[in-house]
């Protein structure tokens, strides 16, 4: 009996059309209230809180090849030696010439000349080794880009003191691999 009451109740409440529509419209608008600012507000957040993630990530990431980097130097102390450098003695210049010759047939360089020259102009004494007589090394080579990086390097690691004073490159005509290249070396005899 209380199911028939209640039906009976509902059908007394005559609500008219007025009061229907001004219920759904204040719903809407509390709907979109609720949409606009919370959720907008909660979007905003999210915004900043993915910015942050992907400068984590980022950094993350840095951090792991930095820690790469420092594994592979780990063992680099020990691999990394105080490098010295040897001054040849006067009647060692033609061990050099030879060295020097052996650096360029290793490197695929071609020497067609090579010259050595006593106290050649404009190259300074070294201060404090007064016993120390500059010697340079004039060359005429021809090797790629490539091979002639290889060659200032090996010339770099020897052992004996040597620098490169003077490079001109030229093109080789048509064959654009090849340059002609003329060097000039220095490096200091004990005498």
């Amino acid at each position: 009996m209380k199911i028939k009451e209640m039906i009976k109740q509902i059908q007394e409440l005559k609500l008219d059309k007025q009061k229907i529509i001004l219920i759904v419209v204040v719903t809407l608008v509390l709907a979109y209230l609720d949409f606009s600012f919370v959720i907008g507000m909660q979007s905003g957040s999210l915004k900043q809180l993915n910015q942050k993630i992907s400068k984590v990530k980022s950094d993350i990431d840095n951090t792991k090849r930095e820690l790469i980097r420092m594994q592979q130097l780990e063992g680099a102390p020990e691999k990394a030696k105080l490098v010295t450098k040897e001054f040849i003695a006067e009647e060692g210049i033609p061990m050099l010439l030879s060295e020097i010759s052996n650096i360029s047939n290793k490197d695929k360089i071609k020497i067609t000349q090579i010259e050595p020259l006593k106290n050649p102009d404009r190259i300074p004494d070294l201060p404090g080794a007064a016993n120390l007589l500059p010697v340079a090394i004039d060359l005429e080579i021809t090797g790629g880009y490539h091979q002639l990086g290889a060659f200032l390097s090996d010339l770099e690691n020897s052992a004996n003191f040597i620098a490169v004073n003077q490079i001109s490159i030229i093109s080789q005509g048509d064959d654009y691999n090849i340059q002609r290249i003329s060097l000039r070396l220095i490096t200091y005899a004990s005498g």
